[in-house]
């Protein structure tokens, strides 16, 4: 009576087990084969009556037959059914164990993915809102609360301050808390962003060691929104308003380069990196630019982009066919809208115009024209309307 796995057995065991069982079987390469017979049934006398002493005597009667030769190694090596169905119920446990654990607490992966989406955006949410308390700790000044709102004791190290009996104090000028001398003389001086945001006022303040340290920390970081916070700062400041100039025509010249080539596209992120901002909100800064406006390192950085970018516009065949002419005057010239000096855009449709062109017509073109057919298709739907004169 022999005991082996046919192929055409598909009917009786079914296709995913019999795979299974077939990939449980140990390879013939190894060191647990000897001439092709596996080492744990190589002593059928000793195993009994088993499937395994069955299947082995059965495989070494195959192998002395000529006739059956290919059959043998079209079968494969025969171990026990029993070591093998094991062997295929591990492996299938073990990749069912996450659907177990899950099904064990009551859940579903749906549920779980639910999960996940509600954690990520209970961090989004968390982040945002501390985004938003150092961004107003950026921008506005703080006000004094007094010494017993702070039960007379130094915000830092909780030590007795104030009255004629105890320490001195001093005030932070980043959070206008009160610190004893030992915590404030670490700090130093620094400029306060909040009193440069609301006044340009770069006098230096002293500041605790944690106010420094909340300085360091969070000075890079691009929160402050000039147009938002305090847009009269671009009519005090030439060299903001410069700066702000500069930067929407690298947000206009961008919109040429990112629809060119991906050679040319990376590049000119390159040149950004890491402030990606500076193209995409014109009015966001980090109190690290503002330093640099002031010292006109940002103006230079920003000129030398802006003059790399304008150059490829410029000369890429790409790039020359998605200019504007005028159709307020009948010069044949290309104009670009980063030319902001000689060319005005409009605000609706953002065709592009010459300024003295725009000045004297003061309408633009094609949005009277959008006009126009607007109100001949209003009056075309219009069912009370029983004649349609067509209007040239």
């Amino acid at each position: 009576m022999r005991f082996f796995i046919p192929r055409g057995a598909d009917s009786i065991l079914g296709t995913s087990l019999r795979d299974e069982l077939l990939e449980a079987l140990p390879s013939t390469d190894n060191d647990t084969f000897e001439n092709g017979i596996p080492k744990y049934v190589q002593s059928p006398g000793l195993m009994g009556n088993s499937l395994a002493a069955i299947g082995a005597r059965h495989q070494m009667w195959e192998s002395n037959s000529d006739h059956l030769s290919s059959s043998s190694e079209s079968c494969g090596p025969v171990v026990s059914f029993g070591q093998a169905l094991r062997s295929a119920m591990e492996a299938r446990d073990g990749l069912d164990e996450p659907n177990m654990m899950a099904e064990s607490f009551g859940t579903s992966n749906q549920d779980l993915t639910e999960n996940d989406d509600a954690v990520e955006d209970s961090t989004d949410s968390r982040k945002s809102s501390v985004s938003s308390e150092i961004a107003d700790k950026l921008c506005r000044i703080p006000r004094e609360q007094g010494l017993d709102a702070q039960d007379f004791r130094c915000a830092m190290c909780r030590k007795t301050i104030g009255g004629s009996f105890f320490a001195k104090f001093e005030t932070c000028a980043i959070d206008s808390k009160y610190y004893c001398p030992e915590c404030m003389k670490a700090g130093g001086k620094i400029p306060i962003p909040a009193r440069v945001v609301m006044d340009w006022d770069w006098r230096e303040r002293a500041v605790s060691d944690r106010g420094r340290a909340w300085y360091e920390a969070n000075q890079e970081k691009a929160l402050i929104n000039i147009k938002t916070t305090n847009p009269r700062l671009y009519k005090h400041v030439p060299a903001l308003e410069e700066t702000r100039q500069l930067r929407e025509k690298l947000h206009l010249v961008s919109m040429y380069l990112f629809t060119c080539r991906e050679s040319v596209a990376e590049d000119f992120r390159r040149r950004l990196w890491p402030k990606e901002y500076l193209r995409s909100d014109i009015h966001l800064y980090s109190f690290a630019d503002l330093m640099d406006v002031k010292s006109g390192s940002l103006i230079r950085r920003l000129k030398h982009i802006l003059k790399h970018s304008t150059s490829h516009v410029m000369s890429c065949t790409l790039c020359k066919q998605k200019g504007f002419c005028c159709e307020l005057c009948t010069v044949n010239e290309v104009i670009y809208p980063f030319n902001t000096e000689s060319t005005h855009r409009c605000d609706v449709c953002f065709s592009v115009f010459h300024v003295e062109c725009w000045r004297t017509s003061g309408e633009c073109p094609k949005c009277l024209r959008r006009k126009n057919f607007e109100a001949r298709r209003a009056q075309a739907d219009d069912p009370n309307n029983t004649l349609l004169v067509l209007q040239p």
